[in-house]
């Protein structure tokens, strides 16, 4: 369904007009998904997941390698390609001045598409009564919602999502993700986000991107999480710089992350003992319990090592954000 073969995209970032200096966000990235797969991507700054996707989506045309969707090449068939994606992503802008109403038809027409489906969804979502607003007094909540409409007016098949409920409540993220799961039978998806939630419910891989833009790992998702070898951290906001061994001393995995320290556990009765042991230190500023999370899915591979050592205790420092 969606081949990549060799794929290498650059863009300038300095030099002059006539001798500009360029840099490759994708080099020489890989991969194939076929039907049946919905991929969530993840990667640190700079591995190219958002390009990939813009790529896709056609915004961006490969500098050399090939990438094509049903068989059709994004440089040489985009038209194609086209009839069959559609992008969502917070980036994407609207005119303001137009209605939800004026919107919806300019681009049903466009595509020569019915737009019955994105007023369906707009009413399933509860904004049908913005429907002869203006979209520049929209919330963002409602501008989200007016995106998957609008994707969803070409029917397609293969659906690129960059963050899947950003800006939406408690419950349209839930009846959202519920809305998408139900039609995984019908789109691929590959989708940005951070959620392990909503990387477990809408994907069965993983594209894992390592810096400069290549693949590090292409997995089924259940593998992946089942090998992770904790389910928890808690972050801890220490007063000063500690060394190695005041960590130590709390027989506990942990890492460094920045001005924070986390310590790793496998349990919650982990976390419990690790939170009463710093409730009452005056070293520590705050600290707080979370659970597995995609940035720590993507370390434990780009690190390839195993947190808790052969002696029980870890210890690994890193400074890379996510995106």
């Amino acid at each position: 369904m969606i081949d990549v073969k060799d794929l290498v995209k650059k863009f300038q970032v300095g030099g002059s007009v006539w001798k500009p200096k360029y840099e490759a966000i994708i080099n020489g990235m890989t991969f194939s998904v076929r039907k049946g797969d919905h991929v969530a991507i993840i990667g640190a700054n700079g591995s190219g997941k958002t390009t990939l996707m813009k790529i896709l989506a056609g915004i961006y045309l490969p500098d050399s390698g090939t990438v094509s969707v049903h068989g059709y090449d994004v440089t040489k068939q985009l038209g194609k390609v086209l009839e069959h994606v559609s992008f969502v992503s917070p980036a994407l802008n609207f005119l303001k001045k137009l209605t939800l109403r004026s919107k919806i038809n300019f681009y049903a027409k466009a595509q020569g598409k019915d737009p019955e489906p994105a007023f369906k969804f707009i009413d399933e979502f509860g904004v049908s009564n913005m429907l002869d607003e203006l979209l520049e007094v929209f919330s963002e909540g409602q501008k989200a919602i007016t995106r998957f409409a609008i994707a969803l007016i070409k029917q397609p098949d293969v659906m690129l999502i960059d963050e899947v409920t950003a800006n939406l409540d408690v419950l349209r993220k839930e009846k959202l993700l519920a809305y998408l799961s139900e039609r995984k039978d019908k789109i691929t998806y590959i989708i940005i986000d951070h959620d392990v939630t909503t990387v477990d419910r809408l994907t069965n891989k993983i594209l894992m991107l390592k810096r400069g833009g290549s693949v590090l790992k292409l997995g089924d998702v259940g593998e992946i999480l089942k090998s992770i070898p904790y389910r928890y951290h808690v972050d801890v906001l220490p007063r000063s710089a500690k060394d190695k061994r005041y960590w130590d001393k709390f027989d506990q995995p942990w890492r460094e992350v920045g001005s924070h320290v986390q310590f790793i556990c496998q349990t919650k009765d982990e976390v419990t003992r690790i939170s009463e042991l710093l409730l009452d230190n005056k070293d520590v500023i705050s600290f707080s319990s979370s659970g597995l999370s995609i940035e720590d899915i993507y370390y434990f591979y780009l690190i390839n090592e195993d947190f808790r050592g052969s002696e029980g205790i870890g210890r690994i420092s890193y400074d890379d954000a996510m995106i």
